[in-house]
């Protein structure tokens, strides 16, 4: 009985994995997050386009380095139009309490449109002419304001006045069309005392995109 039980202590050796050989090991976790980067099961082109687009990664997208406050577009007559088209969208009563307690006083707003417009004039896309004005990546807003809810940030501050009404606003800055999903990140991110308290301003029904 000894010699059977030496036995099965030397195949069980034999089955053990030499550690020299650990790169011969299959890493099959490792493989399938690296195969397909990017994409899953069942995208269709257009589904990964988009998400590149939302993510900021797609081709032409510019980096973080790569955006600055270029004051000259910002007294441009294009400036002053697009600026004339996004002020619609809030209401005096919006913009009174917000300037009420923020460090740029009355100036909020414009300053606000004026970094948002530098900042998409300087997207490179093929998709866009040199005249029109790209709607912001995702990249670029999370530029903004990094963390999904940030006390008196620049996203929040616009959710935490009225999530209806600072939502519009907000994508009109952005030129995203109604419809974009991108966000509710922010807004899932409010502390629950904001989401269910009575909105302050005078909400949109709609939103427009510029």
């Amino acid at each position: 009985r000894r010699g059977e039980k030496k036995e099965e202590e030397e195949q069980d050796m034999e089955d053990v994995v030499d550690v020299d050989d650990v790169d011969d090991v299959e890493e099959p976790i490792e493989a399938a997050e690296t195969a397909g980067e990017g994409e899953t099961e069942g995208d269709t082109e257009e589904d990964v386009r988009e998400g590149e687009w939302a993510a900021g990664t797609h081709e032409g997208a510019s980096s973080s380095a790569d955006f600055e406050l270029n004051e000259t577009l910002c007294e441009s007559d294009e400036f002053m139009k697009w600026l004339a088209l996004v002020s619609q969208q809030i209401s005096g009563e919006f913009d009174d309490l917000v300037s009420t307690w923020h460090e740029e006083g009355a100036s909020w707003f414009v300053n606000d449109c004026s970094r948002v417009y530098c900042m998409r004039k300087q997207i490179r896309n093929a998709d866009f002419a040199v005249d029109v004005l790209p709607p912001a990546t995702w990249e670029l807003v999370t530029m903004l304001q990094s963390a999904p809810f940030e006390d008196s940030g620049f996203v929040s501050k616009y959710l935490q006045t009225s999530v209806e009404e600072g939502r519009n606003i907000l994508l009109g800055l952005f030129g995203w069309d109604f419809k974009d999903p991108r966000l509710k990140t922010y807004i899932n991110a409010l502390p629950n005392s904001i989401k269910s308290s009575a909105t302050h301003g005078r909400a949109r029904k709609a939103a427009r995109r510029w």
